[in-house]
């Protein structure tokens, strides 16, 4: 009888050449424990709230533990922290602190403010609806995500075509209209700002879905791209702070400068559901621990 030996390979993998473990962390002390899937931080104020989203609960955090808490009726998909700390929940959005409904916007996926006005997005099949409480305007693209306002403008990712959008607001609002800016190689997940610079985390659409860290600079018209580094799979948040770049991925926290080079690991074996500067600290969640994360930076 023959004895058959089956090689299995994957072609075409994706490596890792820049990693570095010199900077680990393995013994980071949570400073918030016994949460159920804190998931969302936001800093409103001079204060940092988290969403424990298994039971609807926004807290109020600092070093020293959990300041306060609200209960919400309806659980909170995404937190804003503007003029005041907005919940976008399926029945609307709501004013955190009294739980007060401010619009009744069964659809919105997100909510922004440009100059004291609150706007808020819909996804619908003909693109995304911008509203007010005056107007709406159809941008004719699928999905906005990971909005941000910048220098008065908005922008954001488009994660089904891998795009960077802009909008100029300084139109009437009825003439506002998305324009791909940055057509990205890998899917683009999320970005934020520094120094008239963005950085956007990407991911391959091949196992085991590694990624980039992205930089982008210029104008609107003439925008450069530069791949900073490679990044562990399935790379989400990310935050700048002193010239370097933190960001999430499936099990890990790393850290690239701002100009690029080899990635350090910060925090390892951890699930992000949440990442934020504040108070000169690196703060994430650790949704499947139920854990809440604060490491010092430099």
């Amino acid at each position: 009888m023959m004895n058959l030996l089956l090689i299995i390979a994957c072609g075409d993998g994706f490596t890792f050449e820049n990693f570095n473990y010199a900077e680990e962390h393995s013994s980071h002390i949570p400073l918030i424990e016994g949460l159920y899937s804190p998931t969302l931080l936001t800093v409103y104020g001079d204060n940092l709230y988290t969403l424990e989203s298994e039971v609807n609960l926004v807290h109020q955090i600092s070093n020293e533990g959990i300041q306060g808490s609200t209960e919400m009726t309806y659980l909170p998909e995404y937190l804003y922290a503007g003029s005041s700390l907005l919940a976008v929940t399926e029945e609307g959005i709501f004013d955190v602190a009294n739980e007060i409904l401010l619009h009744e916007a069964y659809e919105a996926t997100h909510v922004f403010e440009i100059d004291g006005t609150l706007y808020w997005t819909e996804e619908h099949v003909a693109g995304t609806e911008i509203h007010n409480e005056a107007d709406s305007v159809l941008i004719e693209i699928y999905s906005l995500d990971d909005l941000h306002v910048y220098n008065g403008n908005l922008w954001a990712i488009d994660q089904n075509y891998s795009s960077l959008v802009w909008i100029d607001t300084s139109l009437p609002m009825t003439e506002w209209a998305g324009e791909v800016v940055v057509n990205f190689e890998d899917e683009a997940r999320r970005m934020t700002m520094d120094n008239d610079a963005f950085y956007v985390t990407t991911r391959s659409m091949r196992w085991p879905y590694g990624g980039w860290i992205v930089k982008i600079q210029g104008t609107t018209n003439n925008m450069t791209t530069t791949r900073l580094t490679e990044s562990p799979p399935e790379a989400e948040h990310i935050v700048v702070h002193n010239d370097t770049v933190y960001w999430s991925s499936k099990q890990s926290i790393t850290a690239v400068a701002s100009e690029g080079g080899t990635y350090n690991m910060i925090a390892p074996q951890t699930t992000v559901g949440g990442m934020v500067i504040h108070e000169g600290g690196l703060w994430w969640t650790d949704t499947k621990g139920g854990r809440i994360f604060n490491t010092p930076l430099e």
